[in-house]
């Protein structure tokens, strides 16, 4: 069979302030009619690069070395630029990591798919519509014709990335490339998604190279992958050889990062859990803020109380990693944001059971006590203040520390978190994203807190700089007895590391239980089970079916008379789940469930 797309030797260099940098290496790839190939490596391997050399729309300060690219044959830098353009979109097609910023903000969404087709069709008017309607519908849009009139402000990011593929495929491209595009998704959006990018290979032959750093997605997907380490293919083989028997260290190294709780059997990070007296107790918590009602597109109506979080209970002990997951939009972000007094709350938080009553309660003593990381460092670390600033400022604003205790409590703290004292007087922006979040680290750690709330901190980044920095908060972990509250949605790194975890969704927490090793025996709640079945590691999705969830969530402004997930849920038992809202009851000696559903049903459910 002939390839559709073949580079061979490749080579790119990018001229730079500190000289030459050659980002591509003598790349061979080749992808075949109808087949899906994943180029998979940490940030910096020279991925995204490759993805411009073969579409010929390099930076301006880079330039092909050496090696041709070519699809179906042709050598693409002897095409002219009008010839370029037109082969760009009608024959190759690219879905970029973020489609806020591929999308302009002032159109609508249906205009921009349409522009797209027109571009390289002669459709106009009522074909070109129905056209760009057939294609939203095809990538699963819900209500094709109400989202033709949308701006993208008004799309979630899985609509948003949906619309982007509608556009990409409308035009009837050979081969469609996508960049990392389900890296800023959660589990659940990234599965359906990858869903239906195998239900267009099948249904629509197209070809596509895949992009990313998720070896689980890698399985699930590609038929064949190559791996790239700086700028060169360090092995390639099909998905199978890859994960089940790679020959290079590097893809060694890569697949052994993956957070895998069936391999693992969870005692290299798991604190030992510390007695029956909880470190910190939440009871009853409530968050509620404003939410204006649209009148249209770009007007606004009168403001109205909608609840983000209520209910909630929960406990951390002395030591321990207590996770809370769920889906973006879940609540998480909300509760983590009221224990540390940045969001108004009703309820009560207790520290070593001194209880408080609201944001203002929490004084001086319990904010040195409880720190929080964030998910962006590059957004919480001020860029215009010095590495040595940003980690003893909490130190400064304490008061009673001088300046030589300041320097040398900074100077400890940087050996603790690994990181050179060379880095003190530099700023975040001449630090890596595994550095800066060293940095955040360093900066919650120097009071010497008991809890420290982890807020997505490993979200986004590579495998390996994941598992390092999953390292040193177990090392710091040992060393001070500190305990985590750590927020995510990657329920396999949790089931890793986690004494305690707590399921949320739209708002309430559905489930909580008790972990000694990380499988999750039954019973548990349905939406844990779409959790796990959405993420899964790259061995178990060689085999493996992706659960994807199907339906809309409810709405804040007039949420569900009976069970939050009843709309989505793969387990409703009928009209009652709309009807009746659960109660989260015991369901073993270490589980609680809120669910409708019997739990000697529950308990039938498989080990996960």
């Amino acid at each position: 069979m002939t390839d559709l797309l073949t580079v061979e030797n490749l080579t790119v260099d990018f001229e730079t302030g500190d000289g030459t940098v050659r980002a591509l290496d003598n790349v061979d790839i080749r992808v075949g009619p109808g087949e899906a190939v994943a180029i998979v490596g940490e940030s910096g391997s020279g991925k995204s690069t490759l993805a411009y050399a073969i579409l010929q729309y390099l930076a301006q300060n880079g330039r092909k070395v050496a090696g041709t690219v070519r699809l179906e044959g042709r050598d693409l830098s002897r095409l002219t630029r009008p010839e370029l353009h037109m082969l760009r979109g009608a024959e190759m097609s690219v879905v970029s990591q973020d489609p806020a910023t591929s999308f302009n903000p002032t159109l609508s969404v249906g205009r921009q798919v349409e522009e797209a087709i027109r571009v390289h069709t002669r459709l106009s008017g009522t074909a070109l519509r129905v056209r760009a309607l057939e294609f939203l519908r095809k990538v699963g849009l819900p209500d094709a014709e109400t989202m033709m009139d949308k701006y993208p402000h008004q799309l979630s990011g899985g609509e948003k990335q949906r619309a982007l593929i509608a556009a990409a495929i409308a035009t009837g491209p050979k081969l469609l490339i996508m960049d990392e595009p389900t890296t800023a998704l959660d589990v659940t959006t990234a599965a359906a998604l990858v869903a239906l990018l195998k239900d267009l290979k099948r249904s629509l032959g197209v070809a596509i190279l895949y992009i990313t750093h998720d070896l689980g997605i890698m399985a699930q997907i590609a038929d064949r992958a190559y791996v790239m380490k700086q700028g060169a293919v360090v092995e390639e083989g099909t998905v199978e050889q890859i994960v089940t028997a790679p020959r290079h260290p590097y893809t060694q190294r890569l697949l052994a990062s993956v957070p895998d709780p069936e391999a693992a059997d969870g005692a290299e990070h798991r604190s030992a859990a510390g007695g029956d007296t909880p470190l910190l107790e939440v009871r009853d918590l409530k968050v509620s803020y404003p939410m204006r009602v649209k009148s249209g597109p770009f007007h606004w109506g009168a403001s109205r109380l909608v609840q983000a979080v209520h209910n909630i209970n929960l406990k951390v002990g002395r030591g321990e990693t207590v996770g809370l997951i769920g889906e973006s939009g879940s609540g998480k972000s909300t509760i983590a944001r009221a224990l540390v007094g940045l969001n108004a709350f009703n309820g009560e938080i207790a520290l070593e059971g001194n209880f408080r009553h609201g944001r203002e309660a929490l004084d001086a003593a319990y904010r040195r006590d409880v720190q929080m990381i964030f998910q962006h460092p590059d957004l919480s670390l001020n860029p215009r203040i010095r590495i040595a600033e940003l980690i003893g400022r909490p130190l400064k604003l304490q008061g009673g520390v001088s300046r030589t205790e300041i320097n040398a409590k900074v100077a400890e703290i940087m050996r603790l978190v690994q990181l050179s004292p060379d880095l003190l007087n530099r700023f975040t922006y001449q630090l890596s994203g595994g550095q800066k979040q060293r940095v955040a680290i360093a900066r919650a750690f120097i009071t010497r807190p008991k809890l420290v709330i982890c807020d997505e901190i490993t979200s986004g980044l590579d495998v390996t700089v994941q598992k390092s920095i999953m390292e040193l908060l177990g090392s710091l972990q040992s060393q001070f007895g500190t305990s985590y509250l750590f927020i995510t949605h990657d329920i396999n790194l949790i089931r890793s590391v986690a004494n305690r975890i707590y399921t949320m969704y739209f708002g309430e927490i559905v489930e909580g239980r008790i972990l000694e090793n990380p499988s999750l025996p039954a019973p548990y709640h349905p939406y844990t089970e779409v959790l796990v079945k959405s993420a899964l590691p790259p061995r178990r999705a060689l085999t493996g079916s992706i659960e994807t969830i199907k339906g809309e969530l409810p709405s804040r402004l007039s949420p569900p008379r009976g069970c939050v997930f009843a709309s989505r849920c793969p387990r409703r038992i009928g009209p009652v789940c709309d009807q009746t809202a659960p109660d989260l009851l015991p369901r073993g000696e270490q589980i609680g469930i809120r669910c409708l559903i019997e739990t000697a049903e529950l308990r039938r459910l498989p080990t996960l």
